[in-house]
């Protein structure tokens, strides 16, 4: 819809304080041609170009052309632009390579288009469509020769897929560099990594705080001849890789207990059965119990990885896994939480026994698998006990208030 509706320049009057940065590492040969381009295009935003340990005249040639120059010290792309998005002052940054290769004539059109949605972030998709028999200049999408093969069909495609598959985006290019975001939004998502997989994380970490992230076709051009790209495919594919996957715990919890509770299962067949035939195959015999005992230890490891992810990730375990209450529960807490349920104030857990015994008639019924009862049998100082979820586990509150 996007993409129809901003294939022409919008109307939107740019009117917000906004900052372009530039990531800089040794491109004194397209760092000016940049600088200008955007200068004669856009005269009134500020430029900002960061010097990621430059060996050049980058730095030299950027002072020259007008832009503002920070020096970051911790290489890598990802602490570069973080270096560069915290020193600048617009309220809306958008950032490109210094390499040449995006088209930076949309800039316009990308502040218009964030503006004009309310949107968090916006990111320029180099899969951009090409106007048939269009203008080169005018034409959108990665040019002949802009991009290796393994990067456009293989490398991006996969990253992309697997980023909308696990957050419920839906994009068509997870590795633009070059990107339009909200200063106040940005400065919530407090983003980490240093390396090329800053790219995946800036998209991630908006997706999981229910950021608005729109995207709009733009292009790719052509290297400038001789010039030695900063990307590591393998490297810096795995790093993105592995990544997306550490930030979503869940799917190695998943996968963890169905290998380990499918292998006992199989065990326990085995046992029962003894080795026997299938299909003129024999199974549950001492190779079959082997890989079935690999499977579980593996199962156990995939879910013990995933328990050490949870709280980096900013998720919780499935409801079977994870402890109704703290190892000090039986302790008053001034917060508790068992389940759906929140219980403030001074809380304690008690056996289903025991609970059972303080619940008298009549009792108030919620939603499934939540009970509570208010009743003058409580112990001393206490007024409401509460049930939440399986394993059952109880709690009871002195205010009598339940807070879902």
């Amino acid at each position: 819809m996007f993409k129809d509706r901003m294939s022409q320049q919008s109307s939107v009057v740019i009117t917000a304080i906004a900052s372009i940065i530039f990531p800089c590492r040794n491109e004194s040969t397209t760092i000016r041609g940049c600088l200008e381009e955007v200068r004669q295009k856009l005269p009134d935003w500020e430029i900002l170009v960061v010097d990621n340990g430059c060996t050049d005249d980058s730095g030299r040639i950027a002072a020259e052309a007008g832009a503002r120059v920070v020096v970051e010290s911790n290489p890598g792309y990802g602490a570069a632009l973080k270096c560069g998005l915290a020193a600048a002052d617009g309220e809306w940054l958008l950032y490109a390579d210094a390499d040449g290769t995006y088209c930076l004539e949309h800039c316009a059109e990308i502040l218009a288009v964030a503006m004009e949605a309310e949107a968090d972030l916006v990111i320029a998709s180099r899969y951009g469509l090409i106007a048939p028999g269009g203008p080169a200049a005018a034409r959108r999408g990665i040019q002949p020769g802009a991009m290796p093969w393994t990067h456009r069909c293989v490398g991006t495609p996969l990253l992309t897929w697997l980023i909308n598959r696990l957050f419920g985006t839906r994009l068509s290019d997870c590795n633009s560099g070059f990107r339009c975001v909200r200063k106040t939004a940005y400065e919530q998502w407090n983003l980490r990594c240093n390396g090329m997989e800053f790219a995946s994380e800036m998209i991630i970490k908006a997706a999981k705080a229910g950021a608005k992230i729109i995207e709009i076709p733009s292009g790719l051009r052509p290297s400038p001849a001789g010039r030695r790209p900063h990307l590591r495919t393998w490297r810096d594919g795995m790093r993105h890789l592995l990544f997306i996957l550490s930030e979503r715990p869940r799917l190695f919890e998943v996968c963890g207990l169905a290998m380990a509770g499918t292998a006992t299962a199989l065990q326990a067949v085995a046992v029962v059965t003894g080795p026997t035939r299938v299909l003129g195959v024999s199974v549950f015999d001492v190779h079959t119990n082997a890989l079935l005992i690999l499977g579980a230890v593996l199962g156990v490891n995939l879910w013990t990885l995933s328990m050490a992810m949870m709280k980096p990730a900013g998720e919780e375990p499935l409801r079977m896994t994870r402890r109704p209450w703290p190892k000090n529960s039986n302790k008053s807490s001034p917060h508790l939480t068992c389940g759906p349920i929140t219980v403030t104030k001074r809380c304690t857990a008690i056996s289903p026994r025991h609970a059972w015994r303080a619940v008298s008639k009549p009792f108030v019924s919620v939603p499934w698998k939540r009970i509570a009862c208010l009743t003058p049998r409580c112990p001393k100082g206490f007024k409401a006990v509460v049930w939440s979820g399986w394993p059952p586990a109880f709690a009871i509150c002195d205010s009598g208030k339940i807070l879902r």
